[in-house]
C-alpha cells in the first residue's frame, strides 16, 4: 500500500491549501487500523504538520515565486478556491503574479506609449528649466 498511498500524496500535493490535506488523510485513517493510541498520534502530528504549511510554509513560497507578500498569496488562493473551486485554488496565484508583472511592464518607462511620470529624471530637468528666475 505504500506505493499506491505515496503516489495519492503526491498528486494532491500540487494542489495548494487543501492538497496536503486531502493527499494525507489516509495516513491517519491507515494509523487507527493499527490501533487507536497509534492512530490518535498520527492525527494529531498530522493536525500539527499541515497547520504548520498551510498557514506559515505555503505563504511564503508562493509569496516568494510571485513576487508578492504571503499574505496576498494566501487570500489570492483562498479568493481562487471561492470563485473557481479546485481550479482556481490552483490557477490563482499564478494569475496574480502575471497580472502584477504584466501591470509592472504596462508602467514602465520604455514601454511604448507610456506616459511619464514628473519623478522620472528626464521630466525633472524639463521642469527645472521651465520655472522662471527666482530674484
Amino acid at each position: 500500500m505504500a506505493i499506491p498511498i505515496g503516489l495519492w500524496a503526491f498528486c494532491w500535493n500540487f494542489v495548494p491549501q487543501i492538497g496536503g490535506f486531502v493527499g494525507g488523510v489516509p495516513f491517519p485513517v491507515l494509523a487507527f487500523g493499527q490501533g487507536s493510541g497509534r492512530g490518535i498520534v498520527a492525527l494529531i502530528a498530522f493536525v500539527i504538520s499541515q497547520s504548520i504549511e498551510n498557514n506559515a510554509v505555503q505563504p511564503i513560497v508562493i509569496g516568494r515565486a510571485i513576487d508578492l507578500s504571503p499574505l496576498v498569496g494566501l487570500l489570492a488562493v483562498l479568493v481562487g478556491a471561492a470563485l473557481g473551486g479546485l481550479v482556481g485554488a490552483v490557477l490563482a496565484a499564478p494569475t496574480v503574479g502575471v497580472v502584477r508583472i504584466i501591470r509592472r511592464e504596462l508602467a514602465g518607462a520604455d514601454f511604448p506609449g507610456a506616459t511619464q511620470s514628473l519623478d522620472h529624471p528626464a521630466r525633472r530637468s524639463l521642469r527645472h528649466r521651465s520655472r522662471p528666475a527666482s530674484p
